[in-house]
């Protein structure tokens, strides 16, 4: 495992040593999750083709349960009544 000590940039940035970019296809732009695992931060590239299918396939779901010909507006005035 390759390992590097890092400085933390005045907005909270860091630099991911080119090798590590390179070996995972990380650019720039790339869509990343952070999660803290015990005392530290785990990054992972994030599977923007799984992300998309969890996204249609909500947005499917919510669809489906739309009240049809109704505006966003009248349909949460009419769940809230």
């Amino acid at each position: 495992m390759t390992s590097k000590t890092v400085r933390i940039g005045a907005k909270g940035q860091i630099v991911l040593q080119k090798d590590l970019r390179d070996k995972l296809g990380l650019e720039e732009g790339r869509l990343v999750e952070e999660r803290i695992v015990g005392n530290g931060i785990l990054i992972t590239p994030v599977d923007v083709d799984a992300l998309m299918k969890r996204i249609e396939k909500t947005a499917r779901s919510v669809t489906s349960a739309w009240p049809k010909r109704l505006s966003s507006v009248e349909a949460v005035r009419r769940d809230r009544e």
